[in-house]
C-alpha cells in the first residue's frame, strides 16, 4: 500500500508539472499592444497623438546616437492609455516602457497607475541614474514588467495612466503590454494532491522506523 501511495504521488505531481507549462503558454498571449510611436497612434487609445523625435545614446558615446520617436512631449498633464474589451475575463497584465525626460530643470515626480491601482509610487526621478540622453538635463528611464492585478471592476479593459509633475517636458516610448500567465485550478489541485500523498507516505515510513538500540554497558 505504501509503495502504491508513493507511486501515485509521483505520478500526480509529474502530471501537474507537465500540465502547468502548457496552461501558461496557452494563456500567456502577447497582445497586439506594442507601440514604438514611429508611426501615428490612435486617439481612441491614447489621450494624445503628438509625437516628436529625440536622440539617445545607450553607451553615452556620440557614435552610438539613436534617433527615435516618443509620444509627447507633455508638461503637467497625465497621459492615458485605454483599451476596451481586451480580455474576455479580468486578467492581470504586465507593462514595460521607457520614460523620457526632456530638459528637466526641476525634480520630476513620476507615478504610474493601472485600473486605479498604483504600480509606481510618486517619486523623484532625478535621484535615479538614467540611461544616456543627449538633450540637456534629461534622461531615459526604463520600467520593465510592471504587473497590474486583475480588477473585477474593469472587466476585460486596460486602463493605464502615466503622471509626472515638476514642470518637466516628458514622453514615453517602446510600450509593451502582455498578459500574465495564471495556472488553472485543476493543475494546482493535482500538484497539491501529489505532494500530500508523498508527505503521507513519508510520515508512515517514519512512524515504522524502529528506534536505534543503545549499546549495552560492559
Amino acid at each position: 500500500m505504501g509503495r502504491f501511495l508513493t507511486t501515485m504521488g509521483l505520478v500526480l505531481s509529474a502530471a501537474a508539472l507537465a500540465f502547468l507549462p502548457r496552461v501558461a503558454s496557452a494563456s500567456h498571449i502577447t497582445l497586439p499592444a506594442t507601440w514604438d510611436f514611429e508611426t501615428p497612434v490612435s486617439g481612441l487609445e491614447w489621450t494624445t497623438t503628438t509625437r516628436t523625435e529625440y536622440l539617445s545614446s545607450p553607451t553615452g558615446a556620440v557614435s552610438d546616437l539613436v534617433s527615435s520617436t516618443l509620444l509627447g512631449p507633455l508638461t503637467g498633464s497625465p497621459l492615458d492609455l485605454f483599451l476596451l474589451d481586451v480580455f474576455v475575463d479580468p486578467t492581470p497584465y504586465a507593462i514595460s516602457f521607457d520614460l523620457i525626460l526632456i530638459d528637466a530643470v526641476s525634480p520630476a515626480g513620476f507615478s504610474l497607475s493601472s485600473a486605479g491601482q498604483v504600480l509606481v509610487q510618486p517619486g523623484d526621478l532625478l535621484g535615479v541614474q538614467p540611461d544616456a540622453f543627449v538633450f540637456g538635463g534629461g534622461g531615459v528611464f526604463h520600467f520593465d514588467s510592471l504587473v497590474s492585478p486583475a480588477s473585477p471592476g474593469c472587466c476585460g479593459d486596460v486602463s493605464i495612466e502615466w503622471s509626472l509633475t515638476g514642470g518637466t517636458a516628458w514622453g514615453i516610448d517602446n510600450v509593451v503590454l502582455t498578459t500574465v500567465p495564471v495556472p488553472e485550478p485543476s493543475a494546482l489541485v493535482m500538484s497539491g494532491l501529489g505532494l500530500a500523498l508523498l508527505a503521507r507516505r513519508s510520515r508512515r515510513r517514519g512512524a515504522r522506523t524502529p528506534a536505534p538500540r543503545l549499546p549495552r554497558g560492559g
